[in-house]
C-alpha cells in the first residue's frame, strides 16, 4: 500500500515538473512572389523536440500586378468570410470563452517580432499607398499584441518601398514561449470550443 502511494506521488511529482517546463516556439515565414517558405522550431527544456520547414511554391505572377493584386484580395476576402465569419460570430457571443483565450494569452511571452516587408509596383502612387497600408496594419498586429501577450521587447517592423521595381518580399520571425501544461490546457479550450462551432454548423 505504502510503495503504491509512493508510486503515486512519484509520478505526481514528475507530471507537475513537466507541465512547469517552458515550451519555446520559433516562427520563421518568408513571402515573396515565388514561394512561400517557413520554419517551425520548437524546444522544451532547451531541448530541440521539432524542426521543420515549409515551402510552397506560387503560381506565376500575371503581368498586370495591379489586376492581379486586386483579385488576390478579393478571392483572400470571400473565402474568409465564408469559412472563419461563422466561427467568429459564435466565439463573440461566448463571453466565457474570450476570457479563457485571454487569460491564456497573457500566459504567452514573446521575446522577438521581426518584421521586414519590400514592396514595389514600379509605379510610385500605388507603391506608397501600398507601402503605407502595409505600416497600418504592422502597426495594430503591434498594438493587439501589446494588449493581449506579455512582450519582453519591442516588435520591429521595416517596410522598404521600391518605386522603379516589381517587387513583393516579406520576412517575419515570431520567438514566444509559455509553459507545456498551458499550452496543453489551451488547445484542448480551443479543440472543445471548436467542436461546438463545426457540430452547429453541421
Amino acid at each position: 500500500m505504502i510503495a503504491i502511494i509512493i508510486i503515486i506521488l512519484v509520478i505526481s511529482l514528475i507530471l507537475i515538473i513537466v507541465m512547469s517546463l517552458f515550451i519555446n516556439v520559433k516562427l520563421n515565414m518568408t513571402c515573396s512572389q515565388e514561394t512561400i517558405a517557413g520554419t517551425i522550431i520548437i524546444h522544451i527544456a532547451g531541448i530541440k523536440i521539432y524542426d521543420r520547414d515549409i515551402e510552397i511554391a506560387l503560381k506565376e505572377v500575371l503581368e498586370d500586378v495591379n489586376i492581379d493584386l486586386s483579385e488576390s484580395i478579393r478571392s483572400f476576402v470571400n473565402q474568409s468570410q465564408e469559412k472563419i465569419a461563422p466561427r467568429i460570430k459564435f466565439y463573440q457571443k461566448k463571453q466565457r470563452f474570450q476570457k479563457v483565450i485571454r487569460k491564456r494569452l497573457k500566459k504567452v511571452t514573446i521575446h522577438t517580432f521581426n518584421w521586414e516587408t519590400t514592396i514595389g509596383t514600379a509605379e510610385a502612387t500605388s507603391t506608397g499607398i501600398l507601402s503605407g497600408l502595409c505600416w497600418t496594419v504592422k502597426e495594430c498586429i503591434g498594438g493587439l499584441l501589446t494588449q493581449f501577450v506579455l512582450m519582453k521587447n519591442s516588435p520591429e517592423f521595416k517596410v522598404t518601398p521600391l518605386f522603379q521595381q516589381r517587387l513583393v518580399e516579406s520576412d517575419c520571425t515570431c520567438i514566444f514561449s509559455m509553459r507545456l501544461g498551458q499550452a496543453i490546457y489551451t488547445m484542448m479550450q480551443i479543440g472543445k470550443w471548436n467542436r461546438k462551432v463545426t457540430s452547429q454548423q453541421d
